[in-house]
């Protein structure tokens, strides 16, 4: 998770680790209770809460930051769990009847399930006390060009637990007058500062105004008030930025892109290969199956072979099984609802997803992932990369059998531009939010959506 403001530890930490200590105890009496092998209970209490305390320095919780992601707090919860489970097991040498046992497994389940949801109820703790104004983080504001503006409205929510005393400008602002009080000029602000509590103070005045900046950015750095400034840029580009560094030197970077990370792009990659491999072993006879039925009602190959866009620009053959009659306008023409070129069992296979599992064989291969921006033809990616403003920023990730867009509604046919420019904005926040997560959930998402079969499958 990226480094947020104000996330020192306070008292919502306190509140998360004694939640998990608590929850931990109750699992573990639990447990030496119906597995007395995982070891004596003084002895071994050592040793399961000396594990949490080293998982969880190496590994802190992300439940008591101000803004935390529920799937970023689960995984995070998910990988502790995980160290402390081995640690405990294969450095508590007084338990090596259970190694490798199902009571193993058993407490490695469980510990997942009581951590997950410890941080879930300790989210939910941290954000009602925030509410009624306990762990507040004291916020003072100098400048208040438009981007303070924005920042107010996303700070304003009280399970966060800002309280913003006002702002320094050297006039009334129109972005800020109505929602909070001016507290003086901007040279006010240190005398301000020496006499009320404040912990963090953000600045959005203009670099030509150094001489105005300067003294409270020293005083902020020698008083230990968090100083944070806030870049003119929301003006002509309104959306959220991601802080990176070339050598010192820090640049903006208008997307978060998860899967630029080498450790993200191993555990997809791995996960992709995992699961294809897994599925082409176990759907080999359906496979075969389907090819007969294929080819006894419509003459022509089994798979339906096409160059599609692949990541960066790239392109590919896909595989699918052919659900059309074989025709000239299979490599320009979408499919609708009532598309004379397919033939019946070729319509059942399309509202169930059935064609599209050949392209476990894209996954397996590298072409594609099981989750991801559906490929298009390359005639389509060229009209809508011309008509939809960011429509090629979806290619930056491998394709997908499935997707965000698809499991929300928007997959089959676009018979309006409106249709595709929504499927795009699920493209492209699917690649700025990606976790291992939600690429399960889309999953099993997708695994009902096939079961119960899909209007928009045509």
């Amino acid at each position: 998770m990226e480094r947020q403001i104000t996330s020192k530890k306070s008292i919502a930490y306190v509140i998360v680790v004694v939640l998990d200590m608590i929850m931990l105890l109750l699992l573990f009496l639990g447990l030496t209770h119906f597995f007395p092998k995982i070891g004596d209970f003084d002895y071994a209490t050592w040793w399961w809460f000396g594990s949490y305390w080293v998982a969880t320095l190496m590994l802190p919780p992300l439940a008591y930051r101000r803004v935390a992601q529920m799937d970023l707090v689960m995984l995070r919860s998910s990988k502790t769990a995980l160290l402390m489970g081995l640690l405990y097991f294969f450095f508590n040498r007084t338990i090596a009847d259970m190694l490798f046992s199902w009571g193993m497994v058993l407490t490695f389940a469980l510990l997942l399930l009581t951590l997950i949801v410890s941080r879930i109820l300790g989210s939910w703790i941290v954000a009602t006390l925030r509410r009624r104004g306990i762990d507040n983080c004291e916020v003072v504001f100098a400048g208040a060009g438009v981007n303070l503006g924005k920042l107010y409205e996303a700070m304003s929510d009280k399970r966060i637990g800002y309280h913003i005393h006002g702002y320094f400008e050297n006039k009334e602002s129109r972005n800020l007058g109505d929602k909070l009080p001016r507290l003086g000029d901007v040279k006010d602000t240190v005398d301000y500062l020496k006499k009320h509590k404040v912990d963090m103070l953000v600045c959005n005045i203009g670099t030509d105004r150094e001489t105005e900046i300067m003294p409270i950015m020293e005083y902020c750095e020698n008083n230990f008030i968090k100083y944070y400034t806030v870049p003119n840029v929301y003006n002509y580009l309104r959306r959220s930025m991601i802080m990176e560094f070339v050598g010192e030197m820090p640049v903006l970077a208008i997307r978060n892109e998860p899967l630029r990370r080498p450790w993200n792009r191993f555990r997809k990659r791995a996960f992709d290969i995992v699961c294809s491999g897994f599925g082409l072993l176990c759907l080999s006879i359906p496979f075969a199956v389907v090819a007969i039925v294929i080819k006894l009602k419509s003459p022509g190959p089994v798979l339906f072979k096409q160059k599609r866009g692949g990541q960066d620009g790239k392109e590919f053959i896909c595989y699918k099984f052919r659900s059309m009659h074989v025709n000239d306008e299979a490599d320009t023409k979408q499919a609708t609802e009532d598309d004379p070129r397919k033939y019946p069992f070729g319509n059942w296979m399309r509202k169930h997803n059935v064609d599209e599992l050949p392209q476990l064989i894209n996954v397996f291969k590298g072409d594609m992932s099981l989750v991801g921006p559906r490929p298009h033809m390359h005639m389509h990616d060229e009209y809508y990369g011309n008509a939809i403003k960011g429509y090629s920023v979806r290619r930056w990730v491998k394709p997908g059998i499935t997707g965000w867009a698809q499991v929300n509604g928007y997959r089959g046919e676009t018979k309006e531009m409106w249709q595709m420019e929504e499927r795009v904005v699920r493209d492209i926040w699917y690649l700025e939010n990606w976790s291992f997560f939600l690429d399960i959930r889309i999953i099993f998402k997708t695994i009902f959506n096939t079961l119960r079969g899909e209007k928009e499958a045509y």
